[in-house]
């Protein structure tokens, strides 16, 4: 993959200046699992049959938690510090664990069955490196799966605000993950939200 040539050529940057932040992720957390995207978190984990899955961005996904009720190599990762203290002791099956670079997950190489980025991409200064880290991690004949929001435009923007780094469009994805299985969400009124996307290594 080009790396250079997904980044200039097809994503498209929505805010010049990244201020993603630990600070600012602990901010957004409210003391307790977000279920409005609970579709969706189902959704990126279903081909997860068992192993060792990884959530990176967790945020406030309870997916990982879930999971845990049924399987034992459960990891949640994310840059924000308090929200990983506040998750871990109330769901000890789950491996929480602070993140400081996503471009160094704290995994060897092909050991790792299922890793999902769920809303976690748009976010980054550089998703392909992120992507190529995933897939470094993710064993032959795993998966990764990620979520973004489709199309994102500085106009419409209030999906992320300022928090959002990059808009993306199928071809990206497509490109991004050597043309993966998507599935694009529709909410009600026929708009067109998210791009889901599985990846078997």
């Amino acid at each position: 993959m080009n790396v250079g040539r997904t980044v200039k050529q097809l994503m498209k940057r929505l805010n010049k200046h990244n201020i993603n932040s630990p600070e600012l992720f602990n901010e957004h957390f409210k003391g307790t699992f977000g279920l409005h995207d609970m579709e969706r978190q189902r959704l990126l984990a279903k081909y997860f049959k068992g192993g060792v899955y990884v959530d990176v961005g967790c945020m406030d996904s309870p997916m990982p938690a879930l999971l845990a009720e049924t399987h034992d190599q459960i990891y949640a990762l994310d840059f924000a510090d308090k929200i990983i203290d506040f998750l871990a002791p109330r769901f000890p099956k789950v491996h929480y664990q602070v993140i400081k670079n996503e471009l160094s997950l704290p995994f060897e190489n092909e050991s790792v069955d299922y890793l999902v980025a769920g809303e976690f991409i748009e976010h980054l200064e550089n998703p392909a490196r992120f992507i190529e880290e995933a897939k470094r991690v993710v064993k032959k004949g795993g998966w990764i799966a990620i979520s973004t929001p489709f199309e994102e435009t500085i106009s419409q923007n209030c999906i992320g605000g300022r928090e959002h780094v990059w808009a993306f469009y199928r071809k990206d994805i497509e490109e991004l993950l050597d043309n993966p299985e998507i599935e694009l969400i529709k909410e009600a009124d026929g708009r067109i939200t998210t791009i889901l996307a599985w990846k078997q290594l």
